[in-house]
Order: structure tokens, then C-alpha cells, then sequence
């Protein structure tokens, strides 16, 4: 009877264990109330730790978002390392679809951004800025970064 709890528990830790996505950072700020203005940039900092890790950017836009696609001006800089990026991402298929998860009107899409390296621990900061030409910008509610331990 021991062995079959034992077995049971170490099988629960194990399907645990394996759901924890390593997540060191994540952060979703409001960009737009009522829509994103071109000189409101989300900013996110934290310190990272030693290793190898994923960065993805995280975007919510509802349905009154009138465009298939989002231009992004990233700014990163890890320690002393600086770099910008423009980004583009499709937040709906050719025919009109949203793509990503959400219930209703209200979409999350994630994108990859950056696989970073760091020996020691170090200050990472992301900037993100909308490239679009429609200023303000509507539908887009969220912007936000999560960082994950490779």
C-alpha cells in the first residue's frame, strides 16, 4: 500500500513539475484608454538571472482593431547591450480571423522576441512603441513581456 501512495505522489510531482513553464518575468500594462497614442511607450525592466532565456511579447487587441496587422518599434537593452527592432505582427489571418486565444471580442497573441544569454545577472529592459501610421491607435488594449528560463 506505501509503494502505490509513493508511486502516486511522485507522479503528481512529475506532471507538475512538468507544467511549470519556467516563467522568470511577466507584465501586461494598458496601453490605450481609449486608444494608443504613438508617444505612449510601454516599458518594462527587470533583473534577470544566469542563463538562457525566452523573451515573448504579449499583445491584446479587441475587435474594433481595424488592421490585420500591428508595427511595432521595440528598444531592448540587456546590461550594456542596446538594440531596436521593428516588428511586424499579424493579428489576423487573410480572410479576417483573429487569431489567438481569448473569448469574445478580446484577443491575446504572443509573439517570440528575443533569446538572451547572460552569464551573470543582469538588467533587462524592453520599450515597445506602436509604428502604425493611425495615430491615436484603437483596439489595441495591452501590451506586455514575459521572460522564461530556457
Amino acid at each position: 500500500m506505501k509503494s502505490h501512495c509513493l508511486i502516486v505522489v511522485l507522479f503528481c510531482v512529475a506532471a507538475f513539475s512538468a507544467c511549470n513553464d519556467r516563467v522568470v518575468y511577466s507584465s501586461v500594462t494598458r496601453v490605450a484608454s481609449p486608444a494608443w497614442n504613438k508617444d505612449s511607450v510601454a516599458v518594462f525592466s527587470t533583473q534577470l538571472p544566469a542563463g538562457s532565456h525566452a523573451v515573448d511579447l504579449i499583445i491584446r487587441n479587441s475587435g474594433s482593431y481595424m488592421y490585420q496587422n500591428l508595427w511595432l518599434f521595440v528598444s531592448s537593452r540587456t546590461g550594456d547591450v542596446a538594440r531596436t527592432d521593428t516588428l511586424q505582427c499579424f493579428l489576423a489571418d487573410d480572410y479576417g480571423r483573429w487569431l489567438g486565444d481569448g473569448i469574445g471580442s478580446l484577443r491575446t497573441m504572443t509573439f517570440p522576441l528575443d533569446t538572451i544569454s547572460v552569464s551573470d545577472s543582469v538588467v533587462y529592459s524592453v520599450s515597445i512603441a506602436h509604428g502604425m501610421r493611425t495615430d491615436p491607435l484603437e483596439g489595441i488594449s495591452d501590451v506586455g513581456v514575459r521572460i522564461k528560463s530556457l
